[in-house]
């Protein structure tokens, strides 16, 4: 994405380059300028916010091309997300029932297993309704069953 915004002007060595912040906000913003998309922003943990805030101005700045634009945001810090997206714009994701966890784990894998009889309780409350804890069970669980295959 940076060598698309960069129009190929720097030299990107093991895909990064030493590029000023404004820089690349102008680059990214001049390449969405006439573009429908679709930003992802996965786990945002940083609480210094100043170069998010500062991409949200420049994208909307951007947004006056009348393209269509959503940018999503996901983190697990609720002070975090409300100060990016304001508390109107929030979606809290609950957690996943012990039933939809069951069926994560068990995906593929043998119910009837001893092992996996035998650890259903305990993998369903350990997971606490996440789908990665549910994923990793499941995981673990499909190489006891499988011998790792």
């Amino acid at each position: 994405m940076l060598k698309q915004c960069d129009d190929g002007q720097r030299d990107f060595v093991d895909g990064s380059v030493e590029v000023e912040e404004e820089e690349l906000l102008e680059a990214l913003c001049k390449a969405l300028w006439s573009k429908s998309y679709l930003l992802v922003f996965d786990g945002i943990w940083d609480i210094n916010l100043d170069w998010y805030f500062r991409l949200k101005e420049r994208l909307q700045w951007c947004s006056k091309s009348n393209q269509s634009r959503l940018i999503i945001i996901t983190t697990r810090l609720h002070g975090v997300a409300k100060r990016m997206v304001g508390p109107n714009n929030l979606y809290r994701m609950q957690p996943f029932s012990d039933e939809d966890i069951w069926d994560h784990i068990t995906y593929r894998v043998p119910t009837e297993h001893p092992i996996v009889v035998k650890m259903k309780d305990e993998m369903i409350y350990h997971s606490h309704g996440l789908p990665l804890a549910a994923t990793t069970f499941f995981t673990i669980m499909r190489n006891q069953t499988y011998g790792g295959e």
